[in-house]
């Protein structure tokens, strides 16, 4: 497993890092940066670990960075998620106990597919992220059998809307890679929306 101290050394890497292009999104006077928060929904293609009709729910922030925009640019963010690693048919944006926290760094390419001047905006994203796992004491305690991996990939597509400095997005992550060991086909998607400002 992924250790608390490995992995904040990560974020906190990845943060002077993205804080580097943005000074340089700056200078340019180009791109910007969006902030956003929303819910989160998690499934897996295997009923075992997740039954028909329920979900892994919960909740995630994040933030992309803008370079070069116009018709295409370049995406480069973070985003965190906190979900339940038992399912269930209801959802809940915090309230569990077996919580997992996944740290997603991500690139790509952004797309605005129709524009009316700086007002409304409608976009597309298609983007790929490395996910990484931080398993609390509760799901540590579970013994899970088969025990899930470190990390993963997801392959990531979605679409928003901007009207002015608000922005509301929908997104689709697949998963790429097994999220338990030596299980096939046992890759963790998720759906999401979230609202936020780009600045």
């Amino acid at each position: 497993m992924l250790t608390f101290h490995i992995t904040l050394r990560r974020i906190i890497l990845f943060s002077l890092l993205s804080f580097g292009l943005l000074q340089a999104t700056i200078a340019q006077e180009t791109g910007g940066l969006h902030v956003y928060a929303g819910p989160s929904y998690m499934t897996n293609a295997l009923t075992e670990f997740t039954p028909e009709g329920q979900v892994h729910s919960g909740h995630h922030f994040g933030g992309d960075f803008t370079l070069i925009g116009g018709g295409m640019y370049f995406l480069f963010g973070l985003q965190v998620h906190n979900t339940d690693l038992v399912p269930s048919t209801e959802h809940s944006l915090g309230d569990f106990n077996t919580r997992l926290l996944w740290v997603k760094p991500r690139g790509g390419l952004g797309f605005t597919l129709l524009e009316f001047g700086k007002i409304f905006a409608v976009r597309a994203k298609a983007l790929v992220s490395l996910d990484m796992m931080i398993h609390s004491k509760e799901t540590a305690a579970l013994a899970v059998n088969p025990t899930l991996n470190d990390g993963t990939a997801s392959g990531i597509v979605g679409a928003g809307i901007s009207i002015g400095p608000v922005r509301v997005d929908a997104e689709y992550h697949k998963g790429l890679v097994n999220a338990y060991s030596e299980t096939k086909g046992s890759a963790f998607d998720f759906f999401l929306v979230n609202a936020g400002f780009f600045f």
